[in-house]
């Protein structure tokens, strides 16, 4: 039987109007897409944000496009970076 492997996806609720994540389930948004969106709204190149955070450009569009998935660490890492807050009950 053959090994089958599934890729773990971490989504975040994102509230749009405010532009900061939600405690609650609004809406649950990919993080891939959210750290694109975020890196663009903040005019970063994937270039930028993998300095940010001790990674290639090439590393960064893999993430962003679902080709790589980042540790835990390096997803609180972009977060920081891209100032998303993960738990924002814990301010």
């Amino acid at each position: 039987m053959a090994d089958s492997h599934i890729e773990p996806i971490i989504a975040v609720s994102y509230n749009e109007s405010t532009k900061e994540l939600q405690s609650g389930v609004e809406k649950m948004v990919d993080y891939r897409a959210l750290f694109k969106r975020r890196r663009q709204e903040k005019g970063l190149t994937q270039t930028q944000l993998g300095e940010m955070v001790d990674r290639t450009q090439a590393y960064i569009y893999e993430i962003e496009s679902g080709r790589k998935t980042p540790s835990l660490d390096l997803f609180f890492q972009i977060c920081e970076a891209l100032d998303i807050q993960v738990f924002p009950e814990e301010q």
